[in-house]
């Protein structure tokens, strides 16, 4: 049971812990909405990611692609088309479907992803240094209640999505 001082305390501690959950998601969105250099190549996150995919799953398609950066088929449409006219995409249509197209990476295409794996090295290894004062135990717990966040955050949008 928890008594009166635990509960203030521990709703004191959740307000901090919204707080800054906040501040990252919002931190998060200012960096994902900014164009980032991949080598030569000026691109947002989120087409970053679906290189990611491209160059680590050959033969996916567009429809597992949605489902996995959440966002519409319609979208990510206009990622590949812009990244076949780059020349970093293939598509080739599949031989059990002939209405979908597998995608893989050119070599102009892994030049992209190679140089997109730098950067996010760069990028993980300040925040690693950042995290240099807590241990495996603190990280494994981070890790356990961002999980917890993930599920209620994705709970929550589906609860309130507007239905267009």
């Amino acid at each position: 049971m928890i008594v009166r001082g635990e509960k203030m305390e521990r709703e004191k501690a959740l307000k901090e812990f919204w707080k800054e959950s906040t501040k990252l998601v919002s931190i998060m969105s200012e960096f994902d909405g900014e164009q980032h250099l991949y080598g030569d190549n000026l691109m947002y996150q989120i087409e970053g990611s679906v290189i990611d995919l491209i160059a680590e799953n050959p033969g996916i398609n567009i429809t597992e692609i949605s489902a996995e950066i959440r966002r519409t088929i319609s979208a990510c449409s206009k990622f590949i088309k812009k990244f076949v006219d780059n020349g970093w995409v293939e598509q080739t249509r599949n031989p059990y479907n002939k209405r979908v197209f597998n995608l893989s990476l050119t070599p102009e295409g892994m030049e992209v992803y190679n140089a997109r794996r730098v950067f996010n090295e760069k990028c993980q290894q300040i925040i690693y240094n950042n995290l240099s004062e807590f241990s495996v135990e603190d990280i494994e717990k981070y890790t356990q209640i961002n999980r917890a966040l993930n599920n209620a955050c994705m709970e929550i949008t589906k609860k309130f999505r507007i239905e267009k």
